[in-house]
């Protein structure tokens, strides 16, 4: 019996003591919103249980903006981020010590949207066209894609900080604005609303990126290993349960829309990228040289030193990716 018992004893204190058993289990994670395509795996991670499954509680948190979000995570109001690049690169350019973790697309998948009667970027000479903040993702973009129609910022054409989707699909609408970018999702909803797409040709851009403080990661280890954990779960789950993937989705997103259900799903980047969320070092890259004209000294940054792969690559290296499809 005393044997028992202090067996018993020992088992507690090495529970008690294992890192995973000290770490946190609650996580806020902070994303751009639920109407696009950086958050959705997360969001059905979240649906499907696979935090839970690895004794996490997630609150994912939509903040728009990229400028925000990075004074969330500073702050230490929101663990991780997911989102753009665009603004935690310039962060980390002033000193910021972020990382990150993983990225979930390496092409840019914008859509130009604007009114009927436009009929190319270049009609959008002295128009106006909107965005989420200045400074984020929807920023540079527009930026990066009426540049390379000859078109320069502010003298050509006037840039408005609008503010979400929503907001700007409504003021393109009403005329207040002439253009903007959305996210396929986004687009699809806005073009059956009446308006029109400007195609734009595909170029290599990383965003989805799973972003953190390195103070954060080497003090919480175990929970981002647990993270990236539930957040690989949660590809496979999305890659290899169509029907219950949808299902997830209809909740979080309040849609049920079969046809923009499966729209989403079919061109979602996740698909291309498969199975282990690597960056594309062409896309990392690109991204810079993007950003490059309005932010120059991102010319310092080298890809590489912009990520932590160290646990992404742990997990591939002991099997656990793999061994998920099986």
């Amino acid at each position: 019996m005393r044997l028992r018992v202090v067996g018993s004893i020992v088992f507690l204190f090495w529970f008690a003591c294992a890192p995973w058993a000290l770490a946190k289990d609650r996580l806020r994670v902070s994303i751009a919103g639920f109407d696009g395509t950086t958050e959705m795996v997360l969001a059905v991670t979240q649906g499907a249980g696979l935090f839970e499954k690895n004794g996490l509680k997630v609150e994912l948190i939509a903040i728009a903006g990229a400028a925000p979000s990075t004074s969330a995570l500073v702050n230490g109001d929101v663990d991780i981020d997911v989102r753009s690049p665009v603004n935690a690169a310039v962060a980390m350019l002033n000193g910021l010590d972020f990382t990150f973790l993983a990225t979930a697309q390496n092409y840019l998948d914008y859509i130009i949207v604007t009114r009927p009667e436009i009929k190319g970027i270049s009609d959008l000479k002295g128009k106006k066209v909107g965005i989420v903040r200045f400074g984020g993702k929807t920023d540079l973009l527009v930026r990066y894609l009426f540049r390379r129609q000859g078109l320069e910022p502010v003298k050509d054409f006037a840039i408005l900080q609008v503010g979400p989707s929503t907001a700007r699909v409504a003021i393109v609408q009403s005329g207040g604005i002439d253009a903007t970018v959305l996210s396929p999702p986004q687009a699809h909803t806005a073009l059956k609303a009446g308006l029109k797409a400007i195609d734009v040709p595909n170029a290599p851009f990383f965003q989805g990126v799973v972003i953190a403080r390195k103070k954060f990661i080497q003090e919480e280890r175990p929970t981002v290993d647990r993270f990236l954990r539930s957040y690989l779960d949660g590809i496979h789950f999305f890659l290899t349960r169509k029907e219950e993937t949808l299902g997830i989705l209809s909740r979080v997103y309040r849609v049920n829309d079969r046809e923009w259900l499966d729209y989403v799903y079919r061109t979602h980047q996740q698909h291309q990228i498969g199975r282990k969320p690597y960056p594309d070092w062409e896309a990392v890259q690109a991204t810079l040289d993007m950003m490059a004209p309005d932010t120059p000294g991102v010319k310092k940054l080298k890809p590489k030193e912009l990520f932590d792969l160290s646990l992404l690559e742990e997990l591939d290296r002991s099997g656990f990716i793999d061994r998920l499809y099986k």
